[in-house]
């Protein structure tokens, strides 16, 4: 459903600009020290975090293989989505 921009199976369940508030990042840069963390992810300058989940801002920057805006979750077990 959020991959579909807030619909599952032809039913509108949220609309794209709400999809778009949950998946953009809205903490400055004042927390992206890497001081914070939540499971096995360390916020840092190339992060974020919207209201839903973590967003990566700039893959080169936190040196990761995944494209801009890329966004996850990391369970307390480590799993993740």
């Amino acid at each position: 459903m959020l991959l579909n921009k807030g619909e599952l199976d032809g039913v509108r369940i949220l609309a794209p600009a709400t999809v778009q508030l949950m998946i953009s990042n809205h903490l400055g840069p004042n927390l992206m020290t890497g001081k914070f963390s939540f499971g096995s992810v360390t916020m840092r300058p190339g992060m974020g975090w919207g209201y839903d989940c973590a967003v990566v801002s700039d893959p080169k920057q936190i040196d990761e293989v995944v494209g801009t805006g890329t966004f996850f979750w990391v369970g307390l077990a480590d799993t993740w989505f």
